[in-house]
């Protein structure tokens, strides 16, 4: 049952009329104290939302402030924050960090600020991964028995019943139909209401789940209760719907209660049918309005029964003369026809093409008669007419000689550019198209240290035909294979399309980036930058730039093409130089006494995609000490951009400023990640031209914890030591002194070597057992099991030509026979006593050119211990150090060793690469495991790449790595092109057995690449959810908490796909709110029915409870329809928390995909 015993509640009952009741629970008196009342430790999912739940059974508040919430294991104690207070006789639940508590076996209790022990319950158990929750039989009820506990649904911060009640609450689902008799193209109502709302989870509300099963009819919906218990929602009974004749039955379940209805689907009543309805016949065209050039799609639909039938059909112009006219015949295997090369499937068709000579434009009537084409089975009184029409309109073009667009104004390197356009006044055979890349982005962010390189610009010529009306389609990719493991930096950057034919030419543009979502374009017209802020006098600067949207061969004139520099000083005044015609070598150029002075001006040439550099020598004639600014001109478009440096003193170079920042500095950082140079990587900002990402998987902060398994992050920053000093005396060389009176310059190679930060972590346990133990785990002197991974450079593992990590001291090309696997050791290590060796862990980290460094520690598991470590970091005498707390929790004694294998996927093409990683459980283990792959043809050998095809080399051999939750590995298949379809099945073989997974190989057409895993940072969470095979899919909305801010929802994106080729219109999306607001659909109440890409637009702004959404929609004549939904205002969050997603179709396979992004707003 829910909630309440009624057993129990009638013998509370007699006992407290019998006055025979004692208190005889842990606290002093009945309502003197707070209770445990709900424990959660095996929540639905994730173990994210394990809570208790303490209730006051008391008629005053309790603060709890302090209080200690604590399992078994006490270092997960969690303490009640300042403030917290109970009122009299309510609830309040806590919940704390992620397997708070152990599913097999959990005892908790809690203390009050003083240590003294309040509550405790007894040994509890959950393995079942549900709802269910450990709960008080009624609220408050203590006898300090187990049976004072029972598992049910959990009721978190409500009541689990009480002990007296005069009448007992049961819980109540009630449902409706509006009737039980319909007939086609009525509306069923399925309405009800519950008593009370239930949840899977602390804050996961259940969904109510309704089930219509009829004559070859299936469906099954989803929605919430509203804020008044009801629910409400309705069925339209149309035959193209799917429905049929006959009876249908209504099951509507919310967790465990359920309601059953039917109602029955009959026909109309023949005697209230005409016989014209009966016999209907329809006929349409595929538009309703064309242009001269284009083909009418006339298609007609009946469901009379006379044989032989055929439609006779004329077509009349508005001038009333018969254009076209013919007969058609119903074909049951479709007749296929084709509009702009692209073919579509209809029945009972035939196609029209509109003259462009002479065209008469208005409404052409269609005249449609259906009869039986046989003479023996013609009569007069089975004849069905119908008529319909469409309109031609004149041809409107643009007011220029050649249009041309894309589909989008910004591309990654792989994505298709598609280009549309027409001729507008004059047709030709084909046109010349000509794309050009016109400027690079800079593989750095762009920034004061960004080049603009030009190492081989993008250039493609061809030639595209027109149609017939004069338009034409073009298709490409700047880069054909985007999937190969290259750098694609030089294709980042602008490109100008120009189509062009002797009469005239038109011209577009777009950008290609490293991620067109979260591109911003932050360059400037010129790009004007600076190698450094500040010179010597008399030293040289280097002006570098780049022209936006450059084309040299516009340019005729190539002089006025160039960027001319000068420079002014602080009061504004430009910089001259001195003319002398007395001294002038030329006769000519003498004439009137005296010295004439002119600007500097320096000219620059940019080179094919607009990039410009000039180098400027500050001489001391010209220049002085103080600030100035350079100021750069583009002739041909008249752009100006200015830049500011300082000219200072030799002297200020030489004297050395007093340093500003600390000498070391040293952070400590966590991270999940299974390699360390993906680590490395997350922990540089990197960009090109879009906002630079965060730290997607290192954690940084005080007080963290560490498990073993986990990788310790150490970063830091020093004033970096340049190895070439100013010394006093030859003989004080290699000392570390700097003086202005010195006169050599010397450089220490010894010094050289030495400017890296020495970090480090005491070593606590040896790979040596000892005692008299029966396991000896000794590794061969060649073996490196030390773990770290520590330099700056990302650790002692590289990855092969598959993406596979391999350790650096394995030799991959080694022999993988019996004898080479052997490492001289058993493998496994039990539990047992450890040698201690007062060694540390010391790893070397290469500061960069601005002082950061970071290495990276593998806290392995039979290495590291509980305790207390003291991380230190030295350089060049400077010391900094700090200490971490490393709790072992890799081992669970006494459970059977095991292998957990995962894919992140279970269904591949031909080609793909399966990733297989796996965990092994309950045991320390240092060999490698032996894998291979059985094809769905167990006959066929399974032979690796790089390796002979024979017997005993069909398995693979990899090194197990230390990873966050114990020791795994990783391995990358690569598919081959040819790879039979069918059941594939892993194999991993290790010293305890072997375990199996399956994956299937399928045709490319049946499966759609899984988006990456979701990306969760410490500003932001992203949860995706993939290939959703339903047709109602409920979004729910809720904040999410991190250790250091609150994320509420921002953003919602999703996706439709079908496999139905041609039938990509039929299967489309109907979004609405919880109120029922259709926000995107196909209806008229919708807010958006359509595509909004529109000129100059790519999204359209809509009001919902008065607040503005920007909708972005594809619209619903596309293969993947695609949807986002942001409010307008940055700052503020999705304010509506429920979303219902339907998917309008027939028996059509689709698979929806969305995703919530939720961040920290300010």
């Amino acid at each position: 049952m829910h909630l309440k015993n009624p057993l129990l509640f009638g013998l509370m009952a007699i006992l407290l009329l019998a006055g025979t009741i004692t208190p005889g629970m842990s606290q002093s008196s009945f309502d003197s104290q707070i209770l445990i009342n709900e424990v959660e430790t095996n929540p639905p999912g994730s173990d994210t939302s394990e809570f208790v739940e303490l209730y006051n059974p008391t008629s005053i508040d309790i603060d709890v402030s302090g209080w200690t919430i604590s399992p078994s294991a006490t270092w997960k104690a969690y303490e009640i924050p300042d403030g917290t207070i109970i009122s009299s006789n309510s609830f309040a639940a806590f919940t704390h960090v992620n397997f708070w508590f152990k599913d097999f076996g959990e005892t908790i209790t809690l203390s009050d600020t003083s240590g003294n022990l309040i509550d405790e319950t007894p040994l509890i158990e959950d393995l079942e991964n549900n709802n269910f929750s450990w709960q008080r039989t009624t609220d408050g009820f203590d006898t300090d028995s187990n049976s004072d506990w029972e598992l049910k649904r959990m009721t978190p911060k409500s009541s689990n019943g009480k002990l007296v009640e005069t009448e007992e609450s049961i819980f109540s689902l009630s449902a409706t139909l509006g009737g039980t008799e319909y007939v086609f193209n009525e509306t069923v109502t399925i309405a009800g209401s519950v008593s009370e709302e239930l949840f899977t989870s602390l804050s996961t509300p259940e969904m109510i789940k309704i089930n219509i099963q009829g004559p070859n009819y299936f469906k099954n919906l989803a929605l919430f209760p509203d804020r008044d218990l009801g629910f409400s929602t309705t069925l339209n009974l149309q035959k193209v719907l799917g429905f049929n004749q006959g009876s249908y039955d209504v099951k509507v379940s919310y967790g465990e209660y359920t309601s059953e209805l039917n109602f029955t689907l009959n026909n109309e009543d023949d005697s209230s049918i005409s016989e014209s309805t009966k016999n209907n016949l329809e006929i349409s065209t595929d538009k309703e309005s064309y242009i001269p050039g284009e083909t009418v799609i006339l298609f007609a639909d009946t469901n009379s029964e006379i044989q032989y039938g055929g439609l006779d059909y004329t077509v009349t112009n508005p001038n009333q003369e018969i254009i076209f006219e013919g007969t058609i015949f119903p074909n049951e295997k479709f007749s296929k026809v084709f509009q702009h090369g692209a073919g579509e499937l209809f029945a009972f068709s035939t196609q029209l093409f509109m003259e462009t000579v002479n065209p008469v434009y208005g409404t052409y009537t269609i005249e449609g008669t259906y009869k039986s084409q046989n003479p023996l089975y013609y009569s007069s009184e089975d004849v069905i007419n119908t008529s319909t029409s469409f309109v031609l309109s004149e041809d409107v073009k643009e007011d220029v000689l050649i249009s041309i667009s894309t589909d989008k104004e910004i591309y990654a390197v792989g994505d298709i550019i598609k280009v549309t356009g027409r001729s507008n006044d004059i047709w030709v055979e084909d046109l010349e198209l000509r794309v050009m890349q016109t400027g690079i982005l800079s593989s750095s962010a762009i920034g004061s240290d960004a080049r603009y390189l030009a190492p081989d610009p993008f250039d493609l010529q061809d030639r595209v035909r027109l149609n017939g009306d004069g338009t034409f389609e073009y298709e490409f990719k700047i880069v054909e294979n985007s999937s190969a493991d290259e750098n694609y930096a030089s294709s980042f950057g602008d490109y100008k399309i120009v189509v062009s034919e002797y009469f005239g030419d038109g011209t577009t543009s777009f950008k290609v980036v490293e991620d067109p979502e979260s591109f911003v374009d932050v360059r400037t017209p010129l790009g004007l930058k600076m190698d450094k802020s500040s010179y010597v006098l008399g030293s040289s600067l280097s002006l570098t730039g780049k022209i936006l949207d450059y084309h040299q061969a516009e340019i005729g004139n190539s002089m006025r093409n160039s960027v001319e520099i000068t420079f002014t000083d602080s009061s504004g005044t430009t910089v001259n130089y001195v003319f002398d015609k007395n001294n002038a070598s030329n006769e000519a150029a003498k004439g009137t006494n005296g010295k004439i002075t002119t600007p500097i001006v320096f000219t620059a040439y940019p080179d094919s995609v607009g990039g410009y550099e000039v180098d400027v020598v500050l001489h001391p004639i010209q220049f002085d000490y103080g600030i100035y600014t350079a100021n750069a001109l583009h002739q041909i478009s008249g752009t100006s951009e200015s830049i500011t440096f300082e000219i200072k003193s030799a002297q200020s170079d030489i004297i050395p400023e007093v340093e500003s920042q600390e000498p070391l500095t040293m952070e400590i950082c966590k991270s999940n990640r299974a390699h360390v140079d993906e680590i490395l990587k997350d922990l540089k900002s990197i960009g090109k031209g879009e906002i630079a990402p965060s730290m997607e998987s290192v954690v940084c902060g005080e007080n963290l914890k560490f498990n073993v398994g986990d990788k310790l992050v150490v970063t830091g920053k020093v004033i970096p030591k340049d190895a070439r000093s100013l010394t006093s005396t030859y003989a004080d060389r290699d000392s570390d002194s700097q003086t202005s009176t010195g006169h050599s310059y010397s450089t220490n190679y010894n010094t050289a070597m030495m400017n890296y930060v020495e970090v480090s972590i005491p070593y606590p346990r040896s790979m040596t057992v000892s005692g008299a133990s029966s396991v000896t785990t000794v590794p061969d002197a060649d073996e490196n099991y030390t773990g770290g991974g520590g330099t700056g450079t990302g650790g002692a593992y590289y990855e092969d030509e598959d993406g596979n990590i391999i350790r650096g001291d394995e030799d991959k090309k080694t022999s993988r026979t019996d004898d080479a696997k052997r490492t001289g050791y058993d493998g496994t290590i039990l539990m047992k006593q450890q040698k201690i060796l007062l060694t540390d862990m010391r790893y070397k980290a290469y500061p960069d050119d601005n002082g950061n460094y970071a290495t990276v520690f593998e806290l392995r598991a039979g290495v590291f211990k509980d305790g207390i470590y003291a991380v230190k970091a030295d350089y060049f005498g400077h010391h900094d150090e700090t200490s971490v707390k490393i709790i072992d929790t890799s081992l669970k004694g006494g459970l059977e060793p095991s292998i957990s294998v995962n894919l992140e996927k279970d269904e591949f093409t031909s080609g793909d690469t399966v990733r297989i990683s796996g965990k092994i459980n309950n045991i320390y283990y240092y060999d490698s495991v032996s894998v291979r792959v059985d094809l769905p043809n167990v006959s066929e050998i399974n032979c690796f790449e790089g390796q002979q095809c024979g017997f005993g080399n069909s398995e693979k051999k990899i090194r197990v790595q230390e990873g966050v939750s114990g020791p795994g590995f990783f391995w990358n298949y690569k598919l081959p092109k040819d790879a039979p379809l069918g059941l594939y099945t892993i194999v991993v073989d290790t010293h305890f057995g072997e375990f199996e997974k399956s994956f299937f190989v399928v045709d490319e057409s049946e499966v759609i690449g899984t988006p990456a895993p979701e990306a969760t940072i410490s500003k932001k969470i992203i949860e995706k959810f993939n290939r959703i095979s339903d047709d109602k899919i409920p979004i729910v909305l809720t904040e999410k908490s991190t250790d250091d801010s609150t994320l509420s929802p921002r953003v919602i994106q999703g996706s439709l796909f079908t496999s139905a080729r041609g039938e990509e219109s039929d299967v489309n999306l109907r979004i609405t709110t919880s109120n029922g607001q259709c926000v995107i659909g196909q209806g008229s109440d919708c807010l958006v029915t359509e595509s909004t890409r529109k000129p100059g637009a790519i999204y359209s702004i809509v009001t919902i409870d008065d607040i503005n959404y920007k909708i972005r929609y594809s619209g619903d004549d596309v293969r993947l329809e695609k949807f986002s939904i942001v409010p307008e205002n940055s700052s503020s969050k999705i304010d509506i928390d429920n979303w219902n997603v339907e998917i309008i179709k027939d028996e059509q396979p689709s698979r929806f995909y969305y995703k919530v992004s939720y961040v920290a707003l300010e």
